[in-house]
């Protein structure tokens, strides 16, 4: 089931973040993001945008995370996904 690996992929990355290892988080959401869009699991495709911002502040690359982050609000805004912009 790849809604259930893909949800333990995001927890994982989550994880790694708060234990001091975003550039994990990173290398390991970018292909959960892509997989997630494919098979339209919208939701977890935005937990997983919004866990890859949160290791790219993790990092200090605020300019980069604030520019994903914000275009994560937005298309999070219009698929009506509003929760995931107060998280």
């Amino acid at each position: 089931m790849p809604a259930a690996r893909l949800q333990y992929q995001i927890a994982e990355g989550e994880v790694l973040t708060a234990a001091g290892q975003p550039t994990k988080t990173i290398d390991m959401l970018r292909p959960v993001i892509a997989e997630a869009s494919k098979l339209r699991l919208v939701n977890l495709e935005f937990r997983a945008r919004l866990a890859f911002g949160r290791a790219l502040l993790r990092l200090g690359w605020t300019t980069t995370a604030q520019s994903q982050l914000r275009e994560l609000e937005k298309d999070a805004k219009a698929k009506g996904f509003l929760f995931i912009t107060h998280d």
